[in-house]
């Protein structure tokens, strides 16, 4: 006799999509935030706007994911927006996280990291909407089980959008998102195991 673990399994699978989903909307707040201080602010402390973000966004997101596990809802399918979200997140934030040791590997410093961040956004930014739109319709069509936007696709894609009408932004852009195509392959293997059933758990009865 066999007792399925279909409940449970479906308890934990929303509690970790709802914890992606939050970990998500504070990384795009997040970014929006940094972007608005980059912008108006003569000092927008990146180092500090970054290193909050990243630390809200995983604490944030692990608390939501234990309470949604106490409450025991299974709730209905997020899988896709749990996926989306955080990519666009990660898309907006994660390049300039990348940056910051090599500009500090540099000699920049942490008050130079600002005009670093400025520049950044003023000359990558339309790679980096690209970039995001793209991951997250990668994570969409993959929790759907549809042909998805291949890494070499988004890759390649982006480069060709940070070249306009800049040319040395190719360069730096290329070596990040090195860096970053991993996520992206990374990304079907995790979305393959939320979308794979549970095995059935066996039942012993005297």
């Amino acid at each position: 006799m066999f007792n399925s673990s279909e409940s449970n399994d479906a308890v934990e699978r929303h509690a970790r999509a709802v914890g992606r989903i939050v970990f998500g909307v504070v990384t795009i707040v997040g970014a929006a935030i940094l972007v608005d201080r980059l912008i108006h602010r003569p000092e927008p402390h990146a180092v500090k706007v970054l290193g909050a973000t990243w630390t809200v966004a995983f604490v944030a997101g692990w608390i939501v994911q234990q309470l949604e596990l106490a409450t025991k809802r299974a709730g209905s399918d997020l899988l896709a927006v749990s996926f989306a979200v955080p990519a666009v997140g990660v898309a907006l934030l994660l390049p300039l996280t990348l940056h910051l040791p090599v500009a500090l590997a540099l000699g920049v410093g942490v008050a130079g990291f600002d005009k670093w961040a400025q520049l950044s956004l003023y000359v990558t930014a339309p790679a980096h909407l690209t970039f995001a739109f793209l991951a997250a319709l990668r994570a969409i069509r993959l929790a759907q089980g549809r042909p998805a936007v291949s890494t070499r696709r988004i890759y390649v894609t982006t480069l060709i959008v940070s070249a306009i009408p800049f040319v040395i932004p190719p360069l730096l852009v290329g070596f990040t998102g090195l860096a970053i195509i991993p996520l992206l392959d990374h990304m079907a293997r995790m979305i393959e195991r939320e979308l794979t059933p549970p095995l059935p758990t066996a039942i012993v009865v005297s």
